[in-house]
C-alpha cells in the first residue's frame, strides 16, 4: 500500500497518534521515508525539479511531493488551525 493513503498520513503517523492536532503535513523524503513536517516551520518551496522545502532556520530538505500538492497540504493545515469550533 501506498506510504500516504487518501488522507495524506501516513498510515504508521495515524496509529501513533501524531495527528492529535493536525499541527503537521505529511510528506515523503526522496528515499521513500514518510516523515511529518511542522507546516509553521516552512519558508519557501522551490521545484528544481526536485521539490526543496527551505525551513525557517534555513535547513533544506529534499521532499517527492510536488510543490502544489505541499501548497494544498499546507493551505488544508492552516484552514483546520484557524476553523471555528461548531460552526
Amino acid at each position: 500500500p501506498p506510504a500516504f493513503p487518501a488522507s495524506g498520513r501516513p498510515r504508521h503517523a495515524r496509529r501513533a497518534g501524531f495527528f492529535g492536532n493536525d499541527a503537521v503535513i505529511a510528506l515523503t523524503r526522496l528515499n521513500g521515508r514518510a516523515f511529518v513536517l511542522n507546516a509553521d516551520q516552512i519558508q519557501y518551496l522551490e521545484a528544481t525539479p526536485d521539490t526543496i522545502i527551505t525551513l525557517l532556520n534555513h535547513e533544506k530538505i529534499l521532499v517527492r511531493e510536488p510543490v502544489d500538492e505541499i501548497v494544498r497540504r499546507v493551505i488544508a493545515y492552516a484552514r483546520s488551525v484557524r476553523a471555528m469550533p461548531g460552526v
